[in-house]
């Protein structure tokens, strides 16, 4: 629920979570980027892609955040913060029941891992295609810009020294097993050339896709 996901984020370090963001910010936002990409719509978006209509139908209903009075939470003047709603725990289980996915109890680690390890593997992928020149980069603009729990060191440093670089390409591969058709559980090849040879970080440009006969970047 979201909640939960929320509450792991913010005991990790976060000042928020994604959902109470999204409410802040507006849901309507996310949802006109998904309608302009063509994905809030069966016919349109790719078929091989998983797609969640949950945030769509919650925007449909009119659960734009603090700006209609409820989102993924509801909201009351009179009362400081986020207020669970039972209407999102019951819009997740029709849509659950809708799909015929499974019901598991998810923990906290969980939470962190889907949260946080795509987010690491996109990071490396931006080594990768020289978007950044650096992994320190990296961590410098999320501390600072991001709201990364700064006392974690940043995302590179955090996924190098408390998660470790193998320990993460094995539960990336993992969930990519799990969910084969969500594009952000492919692994970045810089991140499977470090791991695989147990190099540190320090030493990603030796490791870069295409150097001294290592693998390519993988194709999509």
């Amino acid at each position: 629920m979201p909640e939960q996901v929320d509450g792991a984020l913010k005991m990790y370090g976060m000042a928020m979570g994604p959902f109470e963001m999204g409410d802040l910010a507006g849901n309507d936002i996310g949802w006109l980027v998904r309608k302009s990409r063509g994905l809030t719509d069966p016919a349109t978006r790719p078929a091989n892609i998983r797609y969640c209509e949950i945030g769509d139908k919650m925007c449909a209903a009119g659960r734009l955040g603090h700006k209609t009075g409820k989102g993924w939470y509801k909201y009351d003047k009179s009362v400081k913060g986020a207020i669970v709603d039972g209407e999102v725990a019951e819009l997740i289980k029709e849509h659950r029941n809708a799909v015929g996915a499974p019901q598991h109890t998810v923990t906290d680690a969980e939470v962190i891992e889907r949260c946080l390890y795509p987010l690491v593997n996109e990071a490396f992928l931006t080594l990768e295609e020289s978007i950044a020149a650096r992994p320190s980069d990296i961590d410098v603009v999320y501390t600072n810009g991001y709201g990364f729990p700064d006392w974690r060191g940043g995302p590179m440093f955090w996924a190098e020294t408390e998660v470790g670089l193998p320990r993460l390409l094995a539960t990336i591969r993992r969930y990519q097993a799990q969910f084969p058709n969500v594009p952000h559980w492919r692994p970045s090849q810089l991140l499977v050339n470090l791991a695989e040879a147990n190099e540190p970080l320090s030493a990603w440009e030796a490791h870069l896709p295409g150097r001294a006969g290592l693998p390519g970047r993988a194709k999509l």
